[in-house]
């Protein structure tokens, strides 16, 4: 039986919690195994999320008002499950590193993915070929920092044939150039830069069926994740202190706002960069490293999994983050200038 079958048998008329990563790449990833599952599973409720990266009990307590109890089946994309959820109702599909995976009632993992989109598709590509499925896959492959050369060919292609709109090359005054479909990466992370939670692109993306509502921005959260985007706008040229040290290059911001990752994005230069955020009582913190460095920021980030209690961090070679208690800000520093 292939994994298809497997995931659609095991939550049929069962009642379902989708738990996705609050990025492009979650919201999208989320998106499509929701459309999957909704028709075979007897509910489905979803939380989009990243502020811890795993998904506990409490979620379900905080998005439904439900005990674990009441769920049959935790499906998570894109995200962590949590010990607490028990391994023989846990599906997991994703890409970040997962000591074993085989240990949950279902697995999809293939951390050679790109993304967790492209870990999806080429598993269930037979069930994906349409525009909205394609159209998620390419935003997500992008949002986890896809390059337009390592798109699958038979995704390139089919994506040429059945959306040419969203595959138009244009030329970037900052250089190089990109897909019109590069475009709507960011309206997928605005709900969390915004509102520390991707639940509202998450419910665009599950409303619709075509993706021409959310590029026209004429439904109704489309355009309320645009004014979001108009409102953050100001924020990504706050001015930063960013001092060397050795490897890597480091600033501190008080934010309301999850923007740490865009000012990665922006002031990455030759060195990796990481913005560590003081927001709400934790440090928050994203990690960068320019393309031309071989430097794995993921790997760099887990280096710190011993020296604190409630770390949580990791992510991929060339992009990170991280979260723990602000009460270690001092020590994390300190261990920070001396590595």
């Amino acid at each position: 039986m292939n994994f298809y079958d497997t995931l659609i048998n095991t939550i049929s008329d069962k009642n379902v919690f989708l738990g996705t990563h609050w990025d492009a790449d979650g919201v999208t990833s989320g998106a499509i195994i929701y459309h999957m599952i909704k028709k075979h599973a007897k509910t489905v409720n979803t939380i989009s999320k990243g502020l811890t990266f795993e998904i506990t009990p409490s979620d379900m307590q905080n998005a439904l008002n439900q005990e674990l109890h009441d769920i049959d089946y935790v499906i998570c994309t894109d995200i962590q499950p949590s010990d607490d959820l028990g391994n023989d109702k846990t599906i997991y599909i994703d890409h970040h590193p997962n000591e074993d995976p085989s240990k949950y009632a279902i697995a999809l993992h293939d951390v050679n993915s790109q993304s967790c989109t492209l870990t999806i598709w080429n598993n269930f590509k037979e069930r994906m070929l349409d525009p909205y499925n394609v159209f998620l896959t390419l935003v997500g492959f992008f949002g986890d920092g896809g390059k337009a050369e390592d798109i699958p060919l038979d995704l390139y292609y089919l994506a040429q044939e059945m959306m040419p709109d969203m595959m138009v090359y244009r030329e970037s005054r900052w250089g190089g150039g990109y897909f019109e479909i590069q475009r709507y990466v960011s309206l997928m992370n605005v709900g969390k830069r915004a509102k520390w939670s991707g639940d509202l692109p998450l419910e665009l993306c599950k409303s619709v069926t075509d993706y021409t509502p959310i590029v026209t921005g004429k439904h109704v959260i489309a355009r309320k994740l645009n004014s979001y985007k108009s409102q953050l706008r100001r924020l990504y040229d706050m001015p930063l202190d960013i001092k060397e040290n050795g490897e890597v290059q480091y600033a501190e911001i008080e934010c309301e706002n999850n923007v740490q990752g865009v000012l990665c994005a922006r002031h990455v230069k030759d060195k990796p960069i990481l913005i560590i955020n003081n927001y709400n009582n934790q440090l928050i913190g994203s990690l960068r490293v320019p393309d031309c460095l071989d430097f794995d920021a993921g790997k760099y980030l887990e280096g710190f999994q011993d020296q604190f209690d409630g770390w949580l961090g990791g992510g991929h070679e060339k992009a990170g983050g991280f979260s723990i208690d602000v009460s270690h800000r001092q020590r994390f520093l300190t261990i920070l200038k001396n590595m």
